[in-house]
């Protein structure tokens, strides 16, 4: 799912709880919350929401690579990446809809 199909799902679940937003408003949305979650994450290195999961920073190992031209061995600086575990509950929930 692309940002604009995840923006349509938002708005159209706004729309069926009685919220209406336009999809500018809707965008705009969502757009804070992943702001929010990206200066959370900066400070705090994970962030949990109560029964939905949990993003965490994790720092990957540092590898060491050859340069396939010179055949010189280098050290790769360990990137950080985002993971997110989905809750519990959530996931027997998915797990019984695909059945």
């Amino acid at each position: 799912m692309n940002k604009k199909s995840f923006v349509k799902e938002y708005r159209k679940s706004l729309l069926s709880k009685g919220g209406l937003k336009t999809f500018i408003e809707a965008e705009k949305d969502i757009e804070i919350f992943l702001e929010a979650l990206k200066v959370g994450l900066v400070r705090e290195g994970e962030i949990k929401l109560q029964n939905k999961g949990k993003f965490t920073v994790l720092q990957k190992k540092e590898r060491v690579i050859s340069n396939p031209a010179t055949k010189e061995r280098m050290t790769i600086i360990p990137p950080k990446t985002i993971k997110f575990t989905v809750s519990g509950k959530i996931l027997k929930r998915i797990n019984e809809i695909s059945k």
